[in-house]
Protein backbone atom coordinates (compact mmCIF):
# COMPACT_ATOMS: atom_id res chain seq x y z
CA UNK A 1 0.00 0.00 0.00
CA UNK A 2 1.23 3.68 -1.33
CA UNK A 3 2.28 5.61 2.17
CA UNK A 4 -0.26 8.14 3.45
CA UNK A 5 0.23 11.39 2.04
CA UNK A 6 0.32 14.39 4.28
CA UNK A 7 -2.44 17.23 4.09
CA UNK A 8 -1.70 20.09 2.00
CA UNK A 9 1.65 17.91 0.83
CA UNK A 10 1.42 18.65 -3.68
CA UNK A 11 2.47 15.50 -5.37
CA UNK A 12 5.13 16.03 -7.25
CA UNK A 13 4.78 14.76 -11.66
CA UNK A 14 7.81 15.94 -13.51
CA UNK A 15 7.57 19.88 -12.06
CA UNK A 16 4.26 20.76 -11.15
CA UNK A 17 2.57 19.87 -8.20
CA UNK A 18 -0.50 18.27 -8.02
CA UNK A 19 -4.01 19.46 -6.42
CA UNK A 20 -4.56 17.08 -3.57
CA UNK A 21 -7.60 15.50 -5.74
CA UNK A 22 -5.49 14.49 -8.58
CA UNK A 23 -2.60 13.54 -6.40
CA UNK A 24 -5.30 10.90 -4.73
CA UNK A 25 -6.18 9.58 -8.84
CA UNK A 26 -2.77 9.33 -9.90
CA UNK A 27 -2.45 6.81 -6.26
CA UNK A 28 -5.56 5.15 -6.88
CA UNK A 29 -4.26 4.54 -10.69
CA UNK A 30 -0.73 2.94 -9.28
CA UNK A 31 -2.91 0.93 -6.77
CA UNK A 32 -4.94 -0.79 -8.83
CA UNK A 33 -1.96 -1.74 -11.26
CA UNK A 34 -0.73 -2.99 -8.45
CA UNK A 35 -4.24 -5.21 -7.64
CA UNK A 36 -3.76 -6.51 -11.55
CA UNK A 37 -0.48 -7.67 -10.74
CA UNK A 38 -2.00 -9.22 -7.42
CA UNK A 39 -4.90 -10.36 -9.58
CA UNK A 40 -2.36 -12.14 -12.06
CA UNK A 41 -0.37 -14.30 -9.62
CA UNK A 42 1.96 -11.96 -8.32
CA UNK A 43 4.29 -12.11 -11.58
CA UNK A 44 7.95 -10.78 -10.39
CA UNK A 45 9.13 -7.81 -11.41
CA UNK A 46 11.81 -9.70 -13.75
CA UNK A 47 9.11 -11.43 -15.44
CA UNK A 48 7.40 -8.41 -16.23
CA UNK A 49 10.46 -7.29 -17.10
CA UNK A 50 11.21 -9.84 -19.94
CA UNK A 51 7.58 -9.49 -20.67
CA UNK A 52 7.03 -5.79 -21.09
CA UNK A 53 10.94 -4.41 -22.09
CA UNK A 54 10.82 -2.22 -18.91
CA UNK A 55 14.21 -2.24 -16.78
CA UNK A 56 12.91 -3.88 -12.93
CA UNK A 57 14.12 -0.80 -11.71
CA UNK A 58 11.81 1.66 -13.89
CA UNK A 59 8.96 -1.31 -12.90
CA UNK A 60 9.63 -0.73 -9.69
CA UNK A 61 9.45 2.81 -9.40
CA UNK A 62 6.51 3.56 -11.83
CA UNK A 63 4.04 1.34 -8.98
CA UNK A 64 5.55 2.42 -5.82
CA UNK A 65 6.45 6.25 -6.89
CA UNK A 66 4.06 9.27 -6.68
CA UNK A 67 3.88 10.18 -10.38
CA UNK A 68 1.37 8.58 -13.22
CA UNK A 69 3.21 6.27 -15.13
CA UNK A 70 3.46 6.81 -18.70
CA UNK A 71 0.98 4.98 -20.99
CA UNK A 72 3.26 3.23 -22.89
CA UNK A 73 4.65 1.75 -19.24
CA UNK A 74 0.79 0.98 -18.12
CA UNK A 75 -0.50 -0.38 -21.23
CA UNK A 76 2.80 -2.90 -21.22
CA UNK A 77 1.90 -3.67 -17.76
CA UNK A 78 -1.70 -4.41 -18.12
CA UNK A 79 -0.81 -6.73 -21.36
CA UNK A 80 2.20 -8.63 -19.28
CA UNK A 81 -0.72 -9.32 -16.51
CA UNK A 82 -3.22 -10.16 -19.26
CA UNK A 83 -5.56 -7.73 -19.34
CA UNK A 84 -7.89 -8.20 -21.75
CA UNK A 85 -8.38 -5.62 -25.05
CA UNK A 86 -12.23 -4.15 -23.49
CA UNK A 87 -10.72 -4.00 -20.19
CA UNK A 88 -7.29 -2.36 -21.37
CA UNK A 89 -9.44 0.62 -23.05
CA UNK A 90 -10.88 1.64 -20.20
CA UNK A 91 -7.59 1.71 -18.69
CA UNK A 92 -6.82 3.84 -21.28
CA UNK A 93 -9.66 6.27 -20.88
CA UNK A 94 -8.95 6.07 -16.91
CA UNK A 95 -5.18 7.41 -17.64
CA UNK A 96 -6.22 9.90 -20.62
CA UNK A 97 -8.41 11.39 -17.27
CA UNK A 98 -5.56 11.46 -15.35
CA UNK A 99 -3.07 12.98 -17.90
CA UNK A 100 -5.69 15.78 -18.41
CA UNK A 101 -5.89 17.05 -14.99
CA UNK A 102 -2.11 16.80 -14.29
CA UNK A 103 -1.15 18.33 -17.65
CA UNK A 104 -4.00 19.51 -19.74
CA UNK A 105 -4.20 20.84 -23.00
CA UNK A 106 -5.79 24.35 -23.55
CA UNK A 107 -7.69 23.29 -27.08
CA UNK A 108 -8.84 26.46 -26.77
CA UNK A 109 -5.47 28.18 -27.39
CA UNK A 110 -4.71 25.89 -30.23
CA UNK A 111 -5.77 26.91 -34.13
CA UNK A 112 -8.43 25.06 -35.89
CA UNK A 113 -7.16 21.86 -37.25
CA UNK A 114 -8.29 20.14 -40.61
CA UNK A 115 -10.38 17.39 -40.20
CA UNK A 116 -8.20 14.20 -40.37
CA UNK A 117 -10.98 12.29 -41.85
CA UNK A 118 -11.00 14.53 -44.77
CA UNK A 119 -8.23 13.60 -47.73
CA UNK A 120 -5.18 15.69 -47.58
CA UNK A 121 -5.03 17.96 -50.75
CA UNK A 122 -1.13 19.74 -50.67
CA UNK A 123 -0.78 22.71 -52.53
CA UNK A 124 -0.03 21.95 -56.17
CA UNK A 125 4.04 21.36 -57.03
CA UNK A 126 5.58 24.72 -59.17
CA UNK A 127 8.56 23.76 -61.35
CA UNK A 128 11.48 25.76 -61.17
CA UNK A 129 12.34 27.75 -63.66
CA UNK A 130 16.22 27.65 -62.99
CA UNK A 131 16.89 24.05 -61.98
CA UNK A 132 13.86 22.08 -63.08
CA UNK A 133 12.85 20.98 -59.87
CA UNK A 134 9.21 20.33 -58.25
CA UNK A 135 8.63 22.65 -55.57
CA UNK A 136 5.64 23.97 -53.12
CA UNK A 137 7.09 26.32 -50.92
CA UNK A 138 8.54 28.91 -53.90
CA UNK A 139 10.13 31.01 -51.18
CA UNK A 140 11.96 28.99 -49.24
CA UNK A 141 13.66 26.96 -52.60
CA UNK A 142 14.44 30.89 -53.40
CA UNK A 143 16.33 30.89 -50.22
CA UNK A 144 17.95 27.58 -51.48
CA UNK A 145 19.02 29.11 -54.93
CA UNK A 146 20.36 32.21 -52.93
CA UNK A 147 22.42 30.58 -50.20
CA UNK A 148 23.62 27.69 -53.12
CA UNK A 149 24.81 30.86 -54.94
CA UNK A 150 26.71 32.46 -52.49
CA UNK A 151 28.52 29.49 -51.83
CA UNK A 152 28.98 28.84 -55.66
CA UNK A 153 30.64 32.30 -55.74
CA UNK A 154 32.74 32.28 -52.52
CA UNK A 155 34.37 28.90 -54.31
CA UNK A 156 34.82 30.48 -57.53
CA UNK A 157 36.76 33.62 -55.89
CA UNK A 158 39.13 31.08 -53.87
CA UNK A 159 39.75 29.49 -56.68
CA UNK A 160 41.05 32.20 -59.14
Amino acid sequence: MLPPRSEGMPLMTSHLPLDVGTAEQVDMFILDLRRVRRRSGEPSYRTLSRCMGYSVATINRSLNGASLPSWGFAKAFLLACDTDEPTLRQWRERWARIAELIDPLHTEDLPDLPDPRQPYHPAPAVECHDCGALIANVQRHREWHARLDYRTRRKLRTVS
